[in-house]
């Protein structure tokens, strides 16, 4: 298969022994749908679509729904068809972020008592987050893991970290000027603002979950906007020792079910 990129690109035919190669407009590689106008739409169509059909699943298995149950369910079998190599495809167009949200915004109204109050209490009432800061998160931890050696990714010819330099941390980098719309949501350039603000005490952590434990307390005392929550008395947590038996009986019923169908 070829894919031609560019809207400069002639899509000269190419040949192997002869047989000339067929050509795509997109095209699946390690998990993640590439497509040749560089745009992401295709992929998310697939992960959203997968993402849907688990929650129809739970809606149908599970009768009675509470807080806890929910969360775990969709924490371990919906969000992470939403994430996955979301470093690589994070979407940029406003249409993209939406749909990837509707997502949770279905899985949050499963709860009958959560139905009537907004997106954000009821993703307080799950102690969750939005995905596009879900992503934020999953890039500052990726940009951790490369600094560190982690990962192991060859940044010399891609990123400049400013030397010298007198105020933040010492992993700050210099972002790339471009006018192209792709290229700016490439992934050091995208994140670069983020992580450069990053304060020295999470940036030097000394492992990743220090790091993340640091990170995520960082961005919830930055965030804006953070107002309490009323939980009806019906999903209070402390309430749920008394459904411990009745928790697990039905999530791991629902776990080999899953196993049973794919």
């Amino acid at each position: 298969m070829v894919m031609h990129y560019g809207h400069n690109n002639k899509k000269s035919p190419l040949f192997i022994d002869g047989q000339q190669l067929n050509t795509t407009e997109s095209e699946r590689d390690l998990g993640v749908i590439f497509s040749n106008n560089l745009k992401w739409r295709n992929q998310i169509i697939t992960c959203v679509g997968k993402a849907n059909q688990i929650l129809g699943m739970i809606r149908k298995c599970f009768v009675h729904m509470d807080v806890k149950l929910l969360r775990s369910l969709y924490v371990t079998f919906v969000r992470p068809l939403l994430e996955f190599a979301i470093p690589v495809w994070s979407p940029i167009q406003k249409g993209d972020i939406d749909l990837l949200e509707s997502v949770q915004h279905r899985a949050t109204r499963i709860i009958p008592s959560l139905k009537k109050i907004s997106y954000e209490n009821r993703l307080k009432a799950l102690d969750l987050t939005t995905l596009s800061e879900r992503r934020q998160r999953g890039d500052m931890i990726q940009l951790y893991k490369i600094f560190n050696g982690i990962d192991k990714l060859e940044t010399s010819k891609t990123i400049a970290v400013q030397q010298n330099q007198t105020r933040g941390h010492r992993f700050k980098y210099q972002k790339e000027i471009t006018k192209q719309v792709h290229r700016e949501n490439f992934f050091f350039n995208r994140s670069a603002n983020l992580w450069n603000n990053l304060p020295s005490e999470v940036v030097n952590a000394e492992t990743v979950n220090s790091f993340k434990a640091g990170l995520d307390c960082w961005m919830s005392s930055n965030q804006a906007n953070r107002h309490s929550v009323l939980i009806p008395h019906s999903l209070d947590h402390t309430s749920y020792s008394k459904n411990y038996y009745y928790y697990y009986y039905y999530y791991y019923y629902f776990y080999f079910y899953l196993h049973i169908i794919f």
